[in-house]
């Protein structure tokens, strides 16, 4: 079996795929939903998102940016190449893990959108 999808996470944006099952359906839809969906700013609720692909150093960086507030939502890897928006706080001596307290996660306040404030030297 061959199934042709079209997935349209925004009005703007319609991707094809080619999968050769549901289960393929699956795991091609569901990290695309997880970085697409997220087209509403969570410090402003602009809908007015940017794709960003940049390299910093050796890495590449991918991150959501609002064009109307200068936020942004930064995407993390996994270890199977999907990306997924970084809504928490990466612990310093690892920063592919989360920063944990008692045991838990520190989430990033606004679903992790983050912007910079030049009066603390640091994302809020």
């Amino acid at each position: 079996m061959s199934l042709e999808i079209f997935f349209r996470p925004t009005p703007d944006i319609t991707i094809k795929a080619d999968c050769k099952d549901i289960d393929d359906v699956f795991k091609t839809i569901g990290p695309l939903q997880e970085v697409f969906h997220n087209s509403t700013c969570g410090k402003c609720k602009s809908t007015k998102i940017r794709y960003v692909a940049r390299k910093a150093d050796k890495f590449d960086v991918f991150e959501l940016y609002c064009e109307s507030c200068g936020a942004k939502l930064a995407l993390g890897k996994n270890d199977s190449g999907n990306l997924f928006p970084r809504r928490y706080e990466q612990d310093p001596a690892d920063p592919k893990k989360p920063r944990m307290v008692d045991g838990k996660k520190v989430w990033l306040p606004n679903e992790g959108w983050v912007r910079w404030d030049a009066s603390k030297e640091a994302y809020v």
